[in-house]
């Protein structure tokens, strides 16, 4: 099973930041950071408690900064 600490590292690094990509990171966490970023859940528990996933506004600056593709927004949009 992927490691919580990880798949939240890996979204802020990917979304957020820009520091790394999906093309970078163990394939078993691709997924789990996509269905984080929609939805702020990793390994069925809200981590933080509260975060329900990044907004429109940081998973649209993540495309246009060009951090993640066409097909990866649209792969986590689509886990909404």
């Amino acid at each position: 099973m992927p490691l919580s600490f990880r798949i939240t590292s890996y979204a802020r690094n990917i979304y957020i930041f820009g520091t790394t990509s999906f093309s970078l990171i163990d394939p078993a966490y691709v997924n789990p950071v996509k269905v984080y970023a929609a939805t702020g859940v990793a390994n069925g528990v809200h981590s933080p408690a509260d975060f329900n996933g990044y907004s429109d506004a940081e998973l649209n600056n993540a495309l246009a900064q060009g951090w993640i593709t066409q097909q990866e927004y649209d792969d986590t949009i689509a886990l909404r």
